[in-house]
Order: structure tokens, then sequence, then C-alpha cells
């Protein structure tokens, strides 16, 4: 099967892990090819991860998002799949990007769009001027609509009142090199409980209520501390969000070792406002990491309160405060038995599994043809 895969760039966040793992076990046995908008630079990019058997497809050489250039990126598309044939492409996000290749190919090529996150959040002002489009595209079945979770799946059915197909994210089952960290550092100096938060400065990641809800915990817990990783997307965020990094609140900016950190840390934190399904998630679960989340998107669908994680009741301060303080007085041994859970959850969210889905899909969707 000849297979197109097409996303804006491959920067280190989840959907960028997605990508890579995705790509990589389809290429295993299929003719794959990855087409990218732009390079990011070599400290932000996921690139040294794309397996070599993936054909890789450049459109621009430097980041333009000029509304010019969005056109223009619809007529490379074009013709890119105009002058190959493949069976399947399938597009990530920024529907703006696909509307003249659908409208044009769509009797030629099945055409795929994965939504990432809950479906009334997924597009920006500019966007949401074609989500009529899109919404015709969807119901005339000119592209296979697929969701990722339970609740993504509901909130697609919700705004666009038509069906998709679900399949779980998943990533590639970790190898953990071992040696020392940062996390071995602090709990030498005498930190004893360490959390970390992985996301991009964003308001959608909720980090100024969790610094609050930190420095709250801090008054009667001197041994925990935070680390927060992540690049910085909201710049007027991060001013505030600066005012709040000091003493047991650590910035580390982008790290490759995110799974190094979680295999040793006693918790990820995530209190999104919403979410799809988070790879930082899996990651936790991946490594026996017990993550503590707000209980949006697809992370009801993954987390059992109590069993293998820590759900809040809302992704508020107090209730986030509550669910942090919670998982502080829960007793050692339990937390081994939460942990062990957190690392069983995880098989069914094995990348081979997700990609085995993807391809009996394609499959299903090109015999209809």
């Amino acid at each position: 099967m000849k297979i197109l895969h097409i996303h804006e760039s491959l920067i280190i966040d989840g959907l960028g892990e997605l990508m890579c793992g995705l790509i990589n076990k389809l290429s295993e046995s299929n003719d794959v090819s990855l087409c990218i908008f732009y390079d990011e630079t070599p400290e932000n990019s996921l690139d040294y991860k794309v397996s070599s058997k993936v054909h890789r497809i450049l459109l621009n050489s430097k980041k333009n998002m000029s509304l010019w250039n969005i056109f223009l990126n619809e007529f490379k598309i074009c013709r890119l799949i105009s002058l190959e044939p493949y069976d399947v492409v399938h597009i990530h996000r920024n529907f703006l990007f696909y509307i003249f290749p659908i409208l044009l190919l769509h009797n030629r090529v099945k055409f795929f769009y994965t939504v990432h996150t809950d479906a009334s959040k997924e597009h920006g002002r500019l966007g949401k001027l074609f989500w009529g489009f899109e919404k015709y595209c969807f119901r005339k079945k000119w592209i296979v609509p697929i969701t990722i979770s339970p609740s993504s799946q509901k909130s697609f059915a919700e705004v666009y009142g038509c069906d998709s197909f679900m399949i779980p994210n998943g990533i590639q089952p970790p190898e953990i090199i071992g040696g020392t960290n940062l996390v071995d550092e602090y709990r030498s100096k005498g930190y004893n409980r360490i959390f970390v938060h992985v996301g991009r400065v964003s308001p959608v990641k909720n980090q100024i209520v969790l610094c609050n809800v930190f420095h709250r915990l801090s008054y009667d817990y001197k041994d925990i501390i935070l680390f927060l990783v992540g690049d910085v997307h909201d710049k007027k965020l991060w001013t505030e969000l600066k005012k709040h990094i000091s003493g047991n609140i650590v910035y580390l900016g982008i790290r490759k070792d995110v799974l190094e950190f979680f295999a040793k840390a006693d918790a990820m934190c995530l209190p999104s406002l919403y979410e799809g399904l988070p790879m930082t998630l899996l990651e936790s679960l991946s490594v026996g990491c017990i993550p503590i989340c707000s209980p949006v998107g697809g992370i009801v669908n993954v987390i059992e309160d109590g069993k293998n994680g820590v759900l809040s009741k809302s992704s508020s301060e107090d209730d986030f405060y509550d669910a942090m303080k919670r998982f502080l007085t829960i007793p050692q041994g339990d937390l081994e038995k939460m942990r062990i859970a957190a690392k069983n959850s995880f098989s069914k969210y094995d990348i081979h599994n997700t990609a085995q889905t993807y391809l009996n899909l394609y499959k299903k969707i090109l015999n209809q043809k």
C-alpha cells in the first residue's frame, strides 16, 4: 500500500511523537511518505526518530504561515498527490491547508483525517471559517474521520453530526537507558516527592494553576519539587509564568529524555483545560509514573481514579490542589500498587496496536471503493 501522511512539522510534542511512531511502524510493510511544511531547528525536531524507510518530503525550507503561503502549500500538496499513485493520504490538523486537494482529488484518492483533540476546540479563528465545508466533506465521505478516544468521538459526533472511527493513540514501548539524571540529583538534595509536567507553555496546559497549587503545597511539604518541561508557545504567558519559577519549581525547557525523567519521578502532573489523548499521559504510564490529571478529553478513558492514577474533579486550582494533596497522603505501599497498575494499563496503547488498527481501517475503506 502506498501511504502519504502530511503534517505541519516534526516539532517535539505529543503529536510529533505519535507521527514518528506511526509512520515508522507502517513503513515496515508499506510504502510510506511523510510530507511536512517546514523543518524545525535540530534542537526542536523529532526528525532523527524517523525511519530511513520513510520517504521524507519538505514543502518549504523555513516556517512561513502567511495566508499566501498557506494557499501556495495547497497547490504544492495538490501537485504532490497528482504525481504519485497514493492509495491513502492521511492528514493531521489544519484542515485549511487541504481544501483544494480534497475538492479536486477526492474521487481519485482516499483521504483520512485524525482529530487530535476535542472537536469543538480544534480550529483557530481562520479555520472556523471553513468549518461548513469540512462538515460537508465528512458527511459526503470525501474524508474518513478518525478520533482518538471515546470522549473525542463523542465531541466529534456533537460538532459534525456524523460518526467517526476511533483509534487510540499509541507510542513505542520505552527503552530506558538508565544512569543518573536530575531526578537523582534532586533526591540526593533531600527532595522525596518529585513531580514532572510536560507540555508547551500555553493557556490550555494550565501551568499557572499548577504552579499556584505547588506553591500552596510547599508550605506543608518542604521535600517536593516540580520539573516543568516544554517549549514556550505563548510568550505573554511565559512572562507571567517566569514569576512562579523559583526554589522548588524548576523549568527545564525542551528535553529529549522525558521518559528517563518519568521513569524515576513519583508522578506526572497535567491540569489541562482540554485534551485529546495526551501522549505525555501514555509516556508516563509506559514506565509506571503515576499520572495526576484533570478530567478532560480522553484522560477520563485511561485513568481510573485511585487505581492507576489520580483524577481531579476539575481543572480549577482548588480541585487540582485537592488531587495533589490526596496523592501526597497515599501510603508508600499503595503507591507501589498504583505504579504497577499504571504500567499494566499501558499495553493497549502500544504503537504496534495503533498502527495495525490504522492499517486495517485503510484496507477496509479501500475495499469499499
